[in-house]
C-alpha cells in the first residue's frame, strides 16, 4: 500500500488465477495468504470509486467465478456487510 496526504491511498492486489489448497497457485501466493483456501464460487465485497475500475475489477473476478458485490463507497459496503453477517440469519 501507497498512501499520500490530498491523494489517497493505492493498494496492489495480487489474485491467484485459479487454484484450490495445495495447488500450484495456491503455492505462488505469499505466506501471510497461502493458508486462505480459494473457493471459485466465493463472494466478494468490491469498493473502487473509479466507476471503470469498479467495471473491470468486477468483470474479472465474476469471470474468475467470484459473485461480486461492488460499492464505490465504503459506507454502503458496510452496511450491506452488516446486514448479511446479523440481520439476514
Amino acid at each position: 500500500m501507497v498512501s499520500e496526504e490530498g491523494t489517497g491511498s493505492t493498494f496492489t492486489v495480487k489474485l491467484p488465477l485459479s487454484g484450490s489448497p495445495g495447488s500450484a497457485d495456491q503455492n505462488r501466493l505469499s505466506p501471510p495468504f497461502q493458508s486462505i483456501p480459494l473457493h471459485p464460487n466465493g463472494q466478494i465485497v468490491l469498493i473502487e470509486d473509479d466507476a471503470n475500475l469498479l467495471e473491470l475489477l468486477r468483470d474479472e473476478l465474476v469471470g474468475s467465478g467470484f459473485t461480486v458485490y461492488p460499492f464505490s463507497k465504503a459506507t454502503p459496503a458496510l452496511w450491506a456487510c452488516i446486514h448479511c453477517l446479523f440481520l439476514s440469519r
